[in-house]
């Protein structure tokens, strides 16, 4: 009898911490279909940086806080896959990528945006974020608002 409602108490307990062990579910962003859907020049609205631990990188350490674009502020992506910006009176250009799972390759020089990803992809809107490591340890995080 004791096996028995040994076993019976160990179903019992085993059934709790599985239904105690409920994922939450997060839907991702969509797969990107289409990547001539980026393609256009795309105005700044809004760029949050954070830099955790000293972040450093040849330009030097970016300053953490969110900057609110201007009228001269953009992002642009060319069907050939080369890139143009500028933000706050930097300019910089390189080469751009869509890649599977919603990630977004930006080789442009900037920190926090090498290996993005598509957070909202709208015609209207388009937000990207990323998170990259210096050498020291130090951690940057970007998330960019476009808009058209």
């Amino acid at each position: 009898m004791k096996p028995l409602s040994l076993f019976i108490l160990l179903c019992i307990v085993l059934l709790f911490e599985l239904s105690a062990c409920q994922k939450h579910h997060v839907t991702p962003p969509a797969p990107l279909q289409d990547s001539s859907t980026i393609v256009g020049k795309w105005a700044l609205n809004r760029d949050s940086i954070t830099n955790v631990g000293d972040f450093f990188f040849s330009a030097g350490a970016p300053v953490p806080g969110t900057y609110y674009g201007s009228a001269e502020d953009y992002f642009q992506f060319n069907a050939d896959s080369s890139f143009a910006g500028s933000e706050n009176g930097y300019t910089g250009s390189g080469k751009w990528y869509a890649l599977p799972g919603s990630s977004l390759y930006l080789n442009v020089g900037r920190p926090g945006l090498y290996n993005a990803k598509i957070i909202l992809h709208t015609s209207k809107l388009l937000t990207i974020a990323g998170t990259d490591t210096s050498v020291n340890g130090g951690v940057i995080t970007a998330t960019v608002f476009l808009k058209k």
